[in-house]
């Protein structure tokens, strides 16, 4: 019984002070056991060892151990640490770790050889400057963006913003911020997952929500982002996230075509809650809008067969290939109606 990561430090802190050694001599193990006890006393965990450990660090490779544990990941590749240390010492910093047990260095990338390592790190930096730290990092990410379009990249720029982004105050930074929100959002749905996208665009609006959301400088901003939350909130299943989504946009579209996908993805949500008789009416409402007035939620069986063997005539008059060679589609009306 125990924590073997405890043991193993606590014996490892011993030999570094000299607490507990080899003799040569006799060919055993040989310990200290009147300073032991009072070692021991001072030690309340795991933690502690590991905090003495850094603290005996130069004060320089302790700065470049902090910023590589706001980078949270399991394993970060030097380049970026590089990106976010200034003081150009990166990699002899990190190597100086790995000598000392701290960190595993390997192929041009580093990992804390646990998670009480890197916890411990970062419990140094004091609890109001953590923010700071993360937004720090996050802005020189943000200037290497355009060089690094991989979504893991995303991730750690994303994690580093999600824990600061209260401290951007002007305006055309959060409106910045928002749009890369938005960026890695769409990107998120794509590579990642509905949640994590989620999580991204609740940050991005939240962002425009302290400016003039629906103003002129944001609308098309704040419609992209609304819009692009629609999707992942309906995929995710969050129906009461999404219904305060639509209703937002609905209220504040400038115009009937904007606020198209937000009326389409309601008949969707609407009958994925066996809520058909609803759903179809939006879509009548919305297909009546659209330029349908001939439309009734309740049509006569005469009317149902009468349109049917139109259709039916209609098409025996065609092959498949020649129905294949008609031109595509471009009333955007008659194919928002579809």
């Amino acid at each position: 019984k125990g924590n073997p990561s405890f043991i193993k430090e606590l014996l490892r802190d011993f030999q570094d002070k000299g607490l507990l050694y080899y003799d040569e001599t006799s060919m055993q193990w040989t310990c200290s056991v009147q300073e032991i006890p009072l070692t021991i006393d001072k030690i309340n965990g795991v933690s502690d060892l590991y905090q003495a450990k850094v603290l005996a660090l130069p004060p320089e490779v302790q700065e470049t151990l902090k910023i590589a544990a706001c980078l949270w990941s399991i394993r970060v590749d030097e380049s970026v640490l590089k990106m976010v240390d200034t003081s150009g010492a990166a990699t002899s910093h990190i190597m100086h770790a790995d000598v000392r047990g701290l960190v595993s260095y390997r192929d041009e990338s580093y990992s804390f050889v646990s998670d009480g390592v890197r916890e411990a790190i970062y419990n140094l930096i004091p609890r109001d400057e953590r923010s700071s730290y993360h937004l720090g990092i996050a802005q020189r990410l943000w200037l290497n963006l355009q060089e690094n379009q991989n979504p893991g990249f995303y991730a750690t720029l994303m994690s580093q913003l999600f824990v600061s982004d209260h401290l951007v105050e002007q305006e055309d930074d959060r409106r910045a911020l928002a749009a890369l929100y938005l960026d890695a959002g769409q990107k998120a749905a794509k590579y990642l997952g509905f949640h994590t996208a989620w999580y991204c665009l609740s940050h991005g609006i939240s962002m425009v929500t302290s400016l003039k959301t629906w103003g002129r400088d944001n609308y098309d901003l704040s419609l992209s982002l609304y819009n692009t939350a629609i999707e992942v909130c309906y995929c995710n299943a969050e129906f009461t996230e999404l219904d305060k989504l639509i209703h937002e946009v609905l209220d504040n579209a400038r115009t009937f075509e904007d606020s198209l996908l937000a009326r389409s993805t309601l008949v969707y949500a609407l009958g994925s809650r066996n809520k058909q008789f609803e759903a179809i009416e939006s879509a009548l409402e919305t297909l009546r809008k659209l330029g349908e007035t001939r439309l009734s939620l309740y049509p006569s069986k005469f009317r149902v067969l009468t349109e049917a063997r139109r259709i039916k005539r209609l098409l025996r008059t065609f092959s498949d290939e020649a129905i294949l060679r008609l031109p595509r589609m471009k009333d955007p009306k008659k194919l928002a109606m579809m």
